[in-house]
């Protein structure tokens, strides 16, 4: 896997963040003193932790009764320093679920009438696409893309009457200075004019 890395608005902070294969940027956060702040994790169950204890970590999330593989790289940080980067690939994650161009993003999307997730057929050359009950429980930071499950977000802002979750303090600090460069306008006119 191949790792995106980004200074912070804090100095000692950087967004690691990968493109994964059922097209979602995943990632985490991760600060020069203390290293990753929370385990990364996909929509697809992909689990990344980087640093020494990377295996260990990301071994104690692992679903019960799925099979796992590690991919073990490398990753510089913008500040010049270089740790590991673990990545445990959930075996479902890899023959159940379409790649991106197959699938889109729709949380509604493979759902029945009562909301629950299931397999089903898309019609390519007959490959299952299997989306899971727990998709509907990850959120995009607005500020950096990451996806997250609010019950771990690092912080969360109320704006408008809706709640925002963020992957670090820095996400939230950055939506709260300007949150209607993040939050799009859900009327014609507010689309026109730029406003919220």
């Amino acid at each position: 896997m191949e790792y995106a890395t980004r200074i912070a608005d804090n100095p000692d902070e950087a967004h690691v963040n990968y493109q994964c294969p059922c097209g979602c940027t995943a990632g985490l956060m991760y600060k020069r003193e203390s290293g990753s702040q929370h385990v990364g994790s996909c929509c697809c169950g992909r689990l990344l932790w980087l640093g020494a204890d990377g295996e260990a970590v990301v071994t104690s999330r692992f679903e019960s009764g799925t099979g796992y593989t590690f991919d073990i790289n490398s990753v510089t940080l913008p500040w010049g320093e270089t740790t590991t980067a673990v990545l445990a690939v959930p075996s479902r994650s890899v023959k159940d679920v379409a790649p991106a161009e197959e699938h889109n993003h729709d949380p509604d999307h493979g759902r029945d009438d009562e909301g629950h997730g299931h397999s089903h057929e898309h019609g390519h050359d007959g490959a299952a696409h299997l989306h899971l009950d727990r998709v509907a429980t990850r959120v995009h930071d607005l500020v950096c893309g990451m996806i997250i499950d609010p019950a771990s977000a690092a912080a969360t802002s109320v704006y408008k009457g809706e709640t925002y979750y963020f992957c670090s303090a820095a996400c939230k600090q950055q939506f709260d200075a300007e949150p209607t460069r993040y939050v799009k306008s859900k009327s014609l006119l507010g689309r026109i004019f730029g406003r919220s």
